[in-house]
């Protein structure tokens, strides 16, 4: 019985949490990415840090904190300056 847990736990990780994990994975790329456009887009004048947010969302896709980043930049630039 101990193996067929362990064969079932081992199927679950294949077949659920992995696909999960890369779909997770390619939605916060995504959103890097939009964020990264939308920093590119946005005019120097109204937005006095945009290189200085570059370095740091193009650094951070590199060294694996984009999504953090990302989200950090939405909501400190993005949600501000769309109002």
């Amino acid at each position: 019985m101990y193996n067929y847990d362990l064969e079932l736990f081992r199927q679950f990780i294949t077949f659920a949490l992995i696909p999960l994990c890369m779909l997770i994975s390619l939605a916060f790329l995504a959103f890097t990415i939009w964020m990264l456009i939308d920093c590119i887009k946005r005019d120097e004048k109204d937005f006095k840090d945009r290189t200085l947010w570059l370095v740091i969302l193009v650094i951070g896709l590199f060294a694996g904190y984009s999504g953090i980043l990302s989200i950090v930049y939405y909501f400190t630039v993005k949600k501000k300056l769309d109002k």
